[in-house]
C-alpha cells in the first residue's frame, strides 16, 4: 500500500522515471506499485493546476471507451475518454481553485495478473463558488479498474467513486 501525505504535482508525475514502462513488471508486487502510481497520475488530472498535460495522461492510460461513475465529483458519468476529458476540463474551468488530494493507494492483482483494481481515497478543496467559503470535510473512495493489453501495457477501463460521509459545503 502506498501512502502519500502530500499530493504530488502533475509535473512530477509526468517526468518521473519510476513511471516509465518497465520490463520487470512480471513481479506482482512491482506491478501493484506501478498501478498505484498510474492511478495517482490519473486522479491528479482533476486538479485545477493540472492543465493540458493531464489530457495526454488520460488518453495514454485510459481506454477510448472508459466508463466513469464519479459520484463524489458531482455525479459525473461518462462512457468514453473524450467525454471524460471534457467533463474534467469543464470542472477545472468552473472551479479554478480546485485542488485534489489523493491518498492510500492500494492495488490488487487477480490470480492471472491480467486485471487489477486500485483503491484510493481523495478529498478536495477550493471548489464551487468563492474559494474562501468552500469547506469540505468529506473524503471519497475510488476504484480504478485496470487490464493488461496484449502488448503488456496496462490500461484503465473503468473509474468509480462514491462519496464518503461529511458535507461539501
Amino acid at each position: 500500500m502506498t501512502r502519500r501525505d502530500e499530493p504530488c504535482s502533475i509535473e512530477i508525475l509526468t517526468t518521473s522515471k519510476e513511471l516509465s514502462p518497465q520490463a520487470h513488471l512480471d513481479d506482482p508486487k512491482a506491478t501493484e506499485t506501478y498501478l498505484e502510481q498510474l492511478t495517482e497520475k490519473i486522479a491528479l488530472c482533476c486538479d485545477a493546476s493540472a492543465g493540458p498535460k493531464s489530457n495526454r495522461i488520460i488518453r495514454h492510460y485510459c481506454t477510448p471507451d472508459i466508463v466513469t461513475n464519479l459520484n463524489g465529483s458531482g455525479h459525473l458519468e461518462t462512457s468514453n475518454v473524450e467525454d471524460l476529458i471534457k467533463a474534467i476540463e469543464t470542472w477545472r474551468r468552473i472551479n479554478a481553485a480546485w485542488r485534489i488530494g489523493a491518498f492510500n493507494f492500494n492495488a490488487t492483482l487477480d490470480r492471472r495478473r491480467e486485471n487489477a483494481i486500485c483503491w484510493f481515497t481523495s478529498s478536495g478543496s477550493g471548489g464551487p463558488g468563492e474559494a474562501d467559503v468552500w469547506r469540505t470535510n468529506q473524503e471519497s473512495v475510488s476504484k480504478a479498474f485496470w487490464r493488461k493489453r496484449d502488448s503488456g501495457a496496462w490500461e484503465c477501463y473503468r473509474l468509480t467513486t462514491i462519496r464518503g460521509g461529511g458535507s461539501w459545503f
